[in-house]
């Protein structure tokens, strides 16, 4: 008999143990479905990593970039390949820093010139052997001129001028030391460390306008620039003909 008790006894503890358990389970489920969720950690946009990286511009961004139109035709002598392709290139997309109206024109008609081998000397107005602040031509000396042989090239003269200069320059300038055609000094400004990198090296260069040799330079007129080649101003008159009204006369006929 007492046997038999002790098995209902047992039976009864664990049936009061699972119910207990159930009971605590349940609660559990019911307090983490009660609970408010963390907060989302905020993160900075710096910290955020793009699904994909691209140096791809969208599509529609090459709509929007304005191509500068080529003043004329160029010549027919061309020189295909001439590094003055991409030169002519960065100007006409924006990519240059260049704004003066006639550098492109210029540019155009020397893609007929060949390369020239120059010898150059950087040099600035503070370095020791330096000719002063002006320039034979009465100009400050600055970024963007160069001196020449006055026997070849006269004042206004126009070069392109390669690495490591890459920048298209005004004879403006001589010295006693330039002797040759292919021979220039290049302007640093007042940069001493500008001069000493360009140093003495050989450089390409094209010529782009060659003024009349003198002996007398003067002054640099005011508002100068170089005269632009007569292609130019043939495509100019040819595109106002084409643009502008018929007169009564040819209409009525």
């Amino acid at each position: 008999m007492f046997a038999k008790l002790n098995k209902h006894r047992t039976y009864l503890i664990a049936s009061l143990a699972a119910g207990s358990l159930l009971l605590l389970a349940a609660s559990l489920i019911a307090f983490a479905d009660s609970a408010p969720e963390p907060p989302t950690p905020a993160v900075h946009p710096r910290a955020a990593v793009p699904e994909r990286l691209s140096t791809t511009p969208p599509a529609s961004s090459s709509a929007e970039v304005y191509v500068l139109p080529l003043p004329f035709d160029p010549p027919a002598n061309r020189l295909h390949g001439h590094p003055l392709e991409g030169v002519i290139a960065a100007i006409r997309t924006g990519k240059s820093t260049e704004t003066r109206d006639w550098v492109l024109p210029l540019l155009v008609k020397a893609l007929a010139e060949p390369m020239r081998v120059s010898r150059i000397t950087g040099y600035s107005s503070r370095d020791a052997d330096g000719g002063g602040p002006y320039t034979r031509w009465g100009t400050r000396v600055r970024w963007g001129i160069c001196a020449a042989d006055p026997r070849y090239w006269g004042p206004g003269s126009v070069i392109w001028m390669g690495d490591p200069v890459n920048q298209v320059l005004v004879v403006e300038d001589t010295g006693g030391a330039i002797k040759g055609r292919h021979r220039f000094d290049v302007c640093c400004g007042d940069s001493r460390e500008s001069s000493a990198r360009i140093g003495r090296r050989k450089a390409n260069y094209v010529p782009l306008y060659v003024a009349p040799p003198t002996s007398r330079w003067g002054h640099k007129p005011k508002n100068w620039q170089p005269p632009l080649p007569p292609e130019y101003h043939a495509a100019k008159k040819a595109a106002a003909a084409a643009t502008s009204p018929a007169s009564g006369s040819e209409a009525n006929r």
